[in-house]
């Protein structure tokens, strides 16, 4: 098992929509002592002017939380996404070119195009 758990271990900053679907994985990150910030985007005010701060971000924002009443989250979050890596911060499930992770999930073009690319 790796300790991911450091003094100076900076905060692991995770992106969400839907409470409920974080608990297991702030669970398992509890009990390996990882620091976490929880950043719900369905409530959050950021000041995408300012730096982000020092960190890893997780980005677990789900395409489809339009479903559960939050319209816009999906895009707010691929902004926030964009902005984190504009400032050099590490985002887990952000996407390359940075952003892409949302954008592949929100348009069913761009996912039928990559579904044909793969079955050549």
């Amino acid at each position: 098992r790796i300790c991911l758990a450091h003094p100076a271990m900076p905060a692991l900053y995770v992106l969400f929509d839907t409470a409920t679907w974080l608990a297991p994985l702030k669970k398992e990150l509890d009990t390996l002592e990882v620091p976490v910030v929880e950043w719900d985007l369905t409530t959050l005010e950021v000041d995408l002017l300012a730096e982000p701060p020092a960190g890893v971000f997780f980005n677990r924002v789900s395409a489809s939380c339009h479903t559960r009443g939050h319209r816009e989250t999906a895009e707010f979050g691929r902004q926030v996404v964009l902005w984190l890596q504009a400032h050099g911060r590490r985002v887990i499930n952000g996407g390359t070119p940075p952003g892409s992770a949302l954008d592949m999930e929100l348009s069913k073009i761009k996912q039928t195009v990559e579904i044909g690319r793969a079955s050549c």
